[in-house]
């Protein structure tokens, strides 16, 4: 039986689960993220001096680029082990 590669150790018992739950997740919340921030770029184009819906684009782009930085630490972890 192999030795559990380190990183994906530490990552299962940060984020929790099994390395496909934990992709799974992820890829679930990159998607929940890219819908919000479409959905918020949509209003920004309506109301295009709304600074509300300025922030809403801004932060919902911030959260699409920080879950999937969390799912390449995820995949780059895995495939260490490979």
């Amino acid at each position: 039986m192999s030795k559990k590669n380190p990183r994906i150790k530490a990552l299962e018992e940060q984020l929790g689960g099994t390395t496909a739950q934990m992709l799974d997740r992820l890829m679930r919340e990159v998607v929940r993220a890219r819908t919000a921030a479409s959905d918020a770029l949509r209003r920004l184009r309506a109301k295009s001096s709304d600074e509300q819906a300025l922030e809403d684009f801004r932060r919902a782009r911030q959260a699409v680029i920080h879950h999937r930085q969390r799912l390449l630490r995820v995949l780059e972890a895995h495939t260490e082990g490979c």
